[in-house]
């Protein structure tokens, strides 16, 4: 039902249904790990140092 109701409207689901768990799973943890560990840490008074922050956080400490 899901399928055929995004087909319709030609929308392209990502992996699964909702209610599925497993599906995001992943993305949601590490988007978690980011505010816990960074972004409620911390006040950010521009848009732009929030964002250098992430960057920096991602490639410098969780892609080496």
């Amino acid at each position: 039902a899901c399928a055929t109701r995004l087909a319709d409207r030609y929308v392209h689901r990502s992996v699964g249904c909702p209610a599925t768990c497993w599906d995001n799973a992943v993305a949601e943890c590490f988007f978690a790990t980011l505010k816990s560990e960074l972004l409620h840490r911390h006040t950010w008074p521009t848009r732009r140092r929030a964002r250098t922050a992430i960057f920096e956080s991602i490639e410098a400490f969780h892609h080496r």
